[in-house]
């Protein structure tokens, strides 16, 4: 059990994969519930990123950071702070839009032990966009014709074999010499995609040695486009490159991704992939994007499968504040009646103009607006309390004869970048328990 720890790892390691073994990952720290943010308009941070970290061989973690950059630039390193247990934070501060920010974490534990998350950092990092975005071109394969796709062999292999096919995969699978692989049983939407010997007839699923294919987009407008984006969901098996498999994507003929030289790549279910092309398609107005296979002899896997194939460009947000999000289910009130809190305005500090309101509750009753920093689900007077202790109450009014009421809500400065949660409590005297509750609404305010 390697994992366990030995000096000797990286020798064991080579001789294995030198026999044609795949290599061994030795996992000695352990990263969990990484926080993956979700691209955003919103340029207000901070953006937290969360993580349970734990040694495996050699407790307790001794330091962990947070590695970002943006828009392709320097890396900055945050130190993550210790929250509970093996919970560790870290921040990444207000970002201008339009804006790509990538991120990965590392540690180190009392031993030396070094690991990052995700596993192929730096290299492999995770990320998410700030902006609107403008998309350029989409195809999902589901039409009559190709749509001004085209395939062939490079014809430069003995078989010069165009095994490319579009239609419905059959999930087929096959394996040898230590690798097992499978093809999708259905296209990640619709019913079609492009891949390689589909399995349709009678295909067994696999790409054949020695072909040298491609398939290729019609020629897109990026005149306009400023930090291009290609995005497409991928469910692709082939041979790592050391062994003479190649699968790459090219755009107007320059590679900007090629599959692992040391690893198989062996998916096993449909996975959405970014590729960054902006210093390949910005400003172009005729853009050609080719997914290509080039086989050796050794083994025969599945190959590509291409679906939801999208070009798009990132433009500012102006600086847009989250929509607040409502959550819970209010208690129903003796009128039959289940409130509803909602909100008005923009959560910011320059606009000024946020309230907060309520409907469906009982009719001129008293009413009094409550947040916390924090959500919970608490039963509580034959309802749920939806945010949790230590509670701010914001004043009593009262409801109108339809059980509507609106409060004005004053964002600070410094209130810029948090989260609340608020929730609405009244009297509703023939309920057993005289209390009426709306379901809550998260509001994370912006400048």
């Amino acid at each position: 059990n390697i994992d366990n720890g030995t000096p000797h790892y990286s020798d064991i390691d080579a001789g294995f994969v030198e026999q044609g073994f795949p290599g061994f990952e030795l996992n000695l720290i352990s990263f969990a519930g990484v926080t993956e943010i979700a691209d955003t308009e919103v340029e207000a941070g901070p953006y937290q990123v969360t993580a349970t970290i734990t040694s495996l061989v050699a407790p307790p973690i001794m330091g962990a950071s947070l590695h970002y950059r943006v828009n392709g630039g320097a890396l900055v390193e945050v130190m993550m702070s210790p929250s509970s247990g093996d919970d560790y934070a870290a921040q990444i501060p207000d970002v201008a839009s339009p804006a790509r920010v990538e991120y990965y974490l590392t540690a180190t534990d009392l031993g030396g032990n070094n690991d990052s998350w995700p596993s192929g950092a730096p290299a492999e990092t995770a990320s998410f966009t700030i902006g609107v975005t403008e998309l350029l071109f989409a195809e999902d394969f589901d039409g009559a014709s190709d749509g001004g796709w085209s395939h062939a062999s490079w014809g430069d292999t003995l078989s010069n074999e165009d095994d490319w096919e579009r239609g419905t995969p059959q999930g087929l699978s096959g394996g040898g010499l230590g690798v097992s692989w499978s093809d999708p049983s259905s296209a990640a939407s619709g019913s079609s995609c492009w891949g390689n010997d589909l399995g349709m007839g009678a295909e067994n699923g696999a790409y054949n040695s020695l072909v040298h294919s491609y398939v290729r987009s019609p020629a897109i407008d990026c005149s306009s486009a400023v930090g291009t984006t290609l995005r497409f969901n991928r469910w692709l098996t082939v041979e790592k490159a050391a062994n003479n498999d190649f699968a790459k994507i090219l755009v107007n003929g320059v590679v900007v991704w090629e599959s692992s030289f040391d690893e198989h790549t062996l998916d096993t279910s449909w996975t959405p992939q970014e590729v960054d092309i902006a210093a390949q398609a910005d400003g172009q107005a005729s853009v050609t994007v080719e997914f290509e296979l080039q086989t050796g002899w050794i083994r025969s896997l599945g190959g590509w499968n291409v679906d939801d194939f999208e070009l798009y460009t990132l433009g500012p947000s102006g600086g847009g504040c989250p929509a607040p999000i409502a959550y819970g289910t209010g208690k129903t009130n003796s009128n039959g009646w289940t409130p509803q809190i909602d909100s008005t305005g923009t959560p910011s500090f320059t606009s000024a103009d946020l309230a907060i309101e309520m409907s469906q509750g009982m009719p001129n009753q008293p009413v009094i607006l409550i947040s916390s920093d924090a959500s919970a689900s608490t039963p509580f007077m034959g309802g749920t309390l939806w945010v949790s202790p230590p509670i701010t109450r914001h004043g009593v009014q009262f409801l109108d004869r339809s059980g509507y009421v609106s409060y004005s809500y004053a964002v600070e400065a410094g209130m810029v970048g948090t989260t609340e949660y608020f929730q609405l409590w009244y009297r509703d005297p023939p309920d057993p328990q005289g209390v009426g509750l709306s379901n809550a609404l998260e509001i994370t305010f912006c400048d």
